[in-house]
């Protein structure tokens, strides 16, 4: 599982890493969401990033992978947690869907700096048609109303 990475796998596992957070990002970006592209790329590439450094560095100990990503996810749900707000009169939640798709974000960037490419691809994949497909339209063209909330 660990590695010594080369020069031009981290320059591919870095690009990778922003073209995912780009692609995320711009969804939050056109849809006026709380996060910018900027967040996406961030968080993307520093994952990248920290699992990179843990697969050359944690040698002989394989429980510091496990570990590194730990952290990484708890550190993924305290930024999106930041940026989940409620709205004090109708107790709203709004930031929900950014919160996710950063915590997203990281992790896919987790799955590059690991070198899983095939799982970072096929949830990239994933997560853009999540984003992007209107579901409440869906529902509404498959005729199933949403139950009134009181």
């Amino acid at each position: 599982m660990f590695e010594q990475i080369t020069e031009e796998q981290i320059l591919l596992r870095l690009a990778l890493a922003i073209i995912v957070g780009l692609l995320v990002g711009f969804d939050s970006w056109y849809r006026r969401r709380n996060a910018s592209i900027r967040i996406y790329c961030v968080v993307a590439v520093t994952s990248t990033m920290t699992m990179m450094l843990i697969s050359n560095e944690a040698g002989s100990h394989p429980d510091a992978f496990s570990r590194v990503l730990a952290g990484l996810i708890t550190g993924f749900g305290f930024l999106g947690g930041g940026i989940i707000m409620r709205q004090s009169d109708t107790h709203q939640l709004f930031g929900l869907t950014t919160a996710a798709t950063i915590w997203g974000c990281g992790l896919i960037g987790a799955c590059i700096g690991a070198g899983q490419y095939s799982i970072a691809l096929q949830a990239t994949v994933v997560m853009m048609l999540v984003l992007y497909v209107n579901f409440d339209k869906l529902m509404q063209r498959l005729g199933i109303n949403r139950p009134v909330s009181y």
